[in-house]
């Protein structure tokens, strides 16, 4: 697809979210996802879309983590979400609703954050605690499989590509049925893995990821790490 074409494909989303009667919603990604069928490659314009809190988007595509954790993500409801993939030719292909819903409350709607620096800070020291096996964005256990066949230890190489301020989802105590967005820094980026002695890259995050990968989500107001 030509930008041309990729923003046409935009305009026509933001037409839509516009229109629908289901509170603030705002395109988080664009992005053309590439698809190998034996010779032919078919190109699909993918946007995702993400409601809006107090001006803010939500963090598109938080993960959520087992029913049995005491993490604060509440794990009983999908994250909401919007997800349109158009042709090249402005077809629609393929749009998926999920988890519409309901605003009851606004705790603070100026709520006090702490300075970005220190929220960088935060993310730094977290993302250190990972090594290559962590598996950011690929599958870790590929990734053992491939230094056991290859005998070399295999590296990884972190790129930032992005640090925003979103509306991250986290647990409202003692409930199993309501939750909170709150504000939080969020970072992503990409990962690729390569061999230490051969320099030879076996893995990329864009390979299972092409519109990024999410590296860390910290509360801007307490400064923890939300569970993704």
């Amino acid at each position: 697809p030509t930008s041309a074409q990729v923003n046409a494909v935009t305009q026509k989303v933001q037409s839509i979210l516009s229109q629908i009667d289901m509170g603030q919603w705002t395109i988080s990604d664009v992005y053309v996802q590439e698809e190998e069928y034996g010779e032919n490659t078919r190109h699909t314009i993918v946007v995702h879309a993400v409601p809006v809190f107090e001006g803010i988007p939500a963090l598109y595509g938080q993960k959520l983590i087992s029913n049995t954790s005491e993490e604060n993500v509440a794990p009983n409801y999908p994250i909401s979400k919007m997800e349109f993939y158009y042709s090249a030719d402005g077809r629609l292909a393929y749009f998926d609703l999920n988890a519409p819903i309901e605003t009851i409350q606004t705790v603070n709607s100026n709520v006090a954050t702490l300075p970005v620096e220190e929220l960088i800070s935060k993310a730094e020291t977290y993302l250190s605690l990972f090594d290559a096996m962590s598996g950011i964005g690929a599958p870790g256990d590929v990734l053992s499989l491939y230094q056991d066949a290859f005998q070399e230890k295999i590296l990884c190489r972190v790129d930032i590509t992005q640090v925003r301020l979103e509306m991250a989802r986290i647990r409202v105590p003692n409930t199993d049925d309501r939750y909170y967005y709150t504000p939080a820094l969020v970072v992503k980026g990409s990962a690729e893995y390569y061999g230490e002695k051969t320099g030879m890259v076996y893995m990329r995050s864009s390979d299972y990821f092409p519109g990024g990968v999410t590296l860390a989500i910290v509360n801007a107001v307490d400064g923890s790490i939300i569970a993704q």
